[in-house]
């Protein structure tokens, strides 16, 4: 059996640098540092091949190692070339309110983001959109009241839109032949056309954004600029919905699932206002440079090695658009003290695709910003198969190996509910030349945009593999098979309360992990689901399995996390600590959920 006992880490609060621009699957950075500063000396070299949003060169340079950063997404090199340039929040200021002021007395602007209410003059902040008709307004004045209104002439002036004429730039061209969408999508935005993700007016008003970043002759200000941008495209889609009544926030939307999505209630944001807003707002290029300024102890530098060979060992930073699987074509052997790295999970994410709606305006705002469909390491409906997966996966996973020094090791995170893809990532790991060393079961504070988007339910722990070179390549044999009825049981009857079935897929994938001999089916999480005998049952509106009939003279786990808790809180512990010591408590089938955790501490200490 792998060690599991090291000890679960504390997610905390991320700072402005991760929250300003959206990205897919965001890991906890403070954990990602702790990692680093943990299996890399000072002085030594970390190496991220998917590096995503950047937050391994980031929390890499937070701990003064040196970083290589490659992805094949180009989103990630353009983050991190933003916020290699001078910052002077003043400037950018500056820069940004000239583009405001100059959209803003655009008389097709005028015509349909402006209003007066009983004589007073407003900007319309936001329509929304009920079954492609407008059934509330949001306005907002220069002295930042905000008020709502219900719809009036608005569906007229809007009826009148779609003969706006673009003179600027626009992302004119097909989506099918590149991004995988649906047949609904499609009908829903009125046509196979990446146009069609913006209403007309809101396509306008980008077209005048983006034509007047072009002409800022300042390079590193029209890159800011430009990252304002990125950050507004998809909040003024057709794809971001109203927020709930009761979260009380009338003006604010977002894009909350990981697909390209239209649903039948619409909020449509004002580009201007939220492209000024992302420019010098609370989440905004400012505050993301200004917390990047920070978070060093000193200036760091940048180095680009997208097309090139040329490693620069004298930069805090190399990093670049590169394919995975070609890594050791720019690194040498042996040359990295540790890789840890966020592969992708089979083609539960595709990040490309969903990249796509900024990285269409990053092409035309530079060439070398091309996206790279082909070599994307995926799983994607009639262009990629598993088997493209594992193949492409392994090779990444042996270049890693590589370029890895001996006594290097390899931190690679993984989740998926299908067992054969599991099965073909650790394949790819022991076919590349790596043993599991150590596994840990992280917890998510946030639930992950791919537990969201699964409505048949995923685990929302990450499984973090800490591996290190092997000199046994054989392929892993799967033969003995397990009883999935008995398996469910005995958790069920060690925690003696209702269990999540996220708990339940843990304890399979663990299985799948410790032992090279255990066969489990491709279609486990059904199998799962389907369980019922006359002892327990699956519910499906909770999401978790029942007993027929717990044991009343037996705790339940949270019965004794209760009596744990109030010891705890006696002492004053913090929230944070108390989730360390449970966690590391109760091991395997009887560690408690984030949620389950919060919910105790809350009525101890009320």
């Amino acid at each position: 059996m792998l060690n599991t006992k090291r000890i679960v880490k504390v997610e905390t609060k991320r700072p402005p640098i991760y929250t300003a621009m959206k990205y897919w699957g965001k890991k906890p950075h403070n954990i990602w540092r702790e990692y680093i500063e943990e299996f890399c000396e000072k002085g030594g070299v970390v190496l991220d091949p998917f590096a995503g949003c950047g937050m391994t060169a980031i929390e890499g340079l937070k701990a003064n190692r040196n970083v290589v950063a490659f992805d094949i997404n180009p989103l990630m090199t353009f983050t991190l070339d933003v916020f290699s340039t001078k910052f002077d929040e003043n400037r950018l200021a500056n820069a940004a309110s000239k583009i405001v002021k100059k959209v803003s007395n655009d008389h097709i602007y005028k015509k349909f983001y402006t209003k007066v209410v009983d004589g007073n003059n407003f900007i319309i902040q936001n329509f929304k959109w009920e079954r492609n008709k407008i059934y509330e307004i949001g306005l907002i004045n220069d002295n930042e009241k905000k008020i709502i209104k219900e719809c009036d002439s608005e569906n007229i002036l809007t009826a009148k839109m779609n003969k706006i004429k673009i003179k600027k730039w626009f992302p004119n061209k097909k989506i099918s032949n590149k991004i995988y969408v649906t047949e609904s999508f499609i009908k829903s935005i009125g046509g196979d056309n990446f146009a069609n993700i913006w209403t007309k007016r809101n396509l306008y008003v980008l077209s005048e954004i983006f034509s007047l970043i072009q002409k800022e002759k300042d390079i590193e200000l029209r890159l800011q600029l430009m990252y304002a941008f990125i950050q507004t495209v998809h909040l003024v889609s057709k794809m971001c919905v109203p927020r709930r009544e009761n979260a009380n926030r009338p003006f604010s939307t977002s894009w909350g699932r990981p697909a390209y999505l239209c649903a039948n209630r619409q909020m449509e944001l004002n580009p201007l206002l939220t492209f000024r807003n992302n420019c010098t707002g609370k989440q905004s290029v400012s505050s993301s440079l200004s917390s990047l300024c920070d978070y060093f102890s000193n200036n760091k530098s940048f180095n680009n090695v997208s097309n090139s060979y040329n490693i620069d060992k004298s930069k805090d930073i190399n990093y670049g658009i590169w394919d995975a699987k070609r890594i050791n074509m720019i690194l040498t052997k042996k040359s990295i003290d540790l890789i840890i790295t966020d592969p992708p999970y089979g083609g539960l994410i595709q990040y490309c695709d969903l990249s796509y709606i900024w990285n269409v305006w990053l092409e035309k705002y530079d060439k070398k910003y091309y996206t790279d469909f082909k070599n994307e390491i995926t799983i994607k409906k009639n262009v990629k198969t598993e088997n493209n997966y594992t193949d492409d996966l392994s090779l990444a996973i042996k270049n890693m190996h590589e370029v890895l020094r001996d006594n290097g090791k390899l931190i690679i995170t993984f989740n998926n509910n299908d067992m054969s893809i599991w099965l073909s990532f650790l394949n790819s790991l022991k076919n590349g030349g790596f043993k599991i060393d150590n596994i840990v079961h992280q917890q998510n504070l946030r639930s992950s945009e791919s537990n969201v988007s699964n409505d048949s339910g995923i685990s929302s722990t990450d499984y973090y593999l800490i591996c290190s070179k092997s000199l046994n390549n054989a392929n892993l044999i799967k033969s003995k098979s397990i009883n999935i009825q008995e398996e469910i049981y005995s958790i069920l009857e060690a925690r003696n309360e209702d269990t999540s079935i996220n708990v339940i897929i843990d304890h399979f994938i663990n299985i799948l992990i410790n032992d090279d001999n255990i066969k489990l089916p491709n279609n486990l999480l059904d199998k799962i689901k389907n369980t019922k005998t006359n002892k327990m049952y699956y519910c499906s509106i909770s999401k978790s399995f029942k007993l027929v009939k717990y044991n009343s003279n037996k705790k339940s786990l949270s019965e004794k996390i209760h009596n744990d808790m109030e010891k705890l809180t006696n002492n004053s512990i913090t929230f944070n600590n108390a989730q360390v010591y449970l966690f590391n408590k109760y091991k395997s089938d009887l560690r408690p959920e984030i949620k389950q955790i919060k919910r105790i501490y809350n009525e101890v200490i009320q």
